[in-house]
């Protein structure tokens, strides 16, 4: 099976798009604790994990970009 050039081209622009969109989504980043958060969960045994504040996500940005590749 062959692509034609457009499409293949269309595809490139599409997983390109995709690939910006993804690049700012860092879950781990957006969960990671901060740093006295862990000191103290490892200082009091590591028994209970602790409540912690997440800062809001906007999901924006990534959702218009996939609205355009779409």
């Amino acid at each position: 099976m062959t692509t034609e050039p457009a499409e293949k081209e269309r595809i490139q622009k599409i997983a390109g798009l995709l690939y910006t969109a993804a690049r700012p989504v860092r879950i781990l980043r957006f969960i990671n604790w901060p740093p006295e958060v862990k000191e103290e969960f490892f200082a009091q045994g590591a028994s209970e994990l602790p409540r912690v504040t997440y800062s809001p996500f906007d999901p924006k940005p990534t959702l218009e970009a996939v609205r355009e590749a779409r």
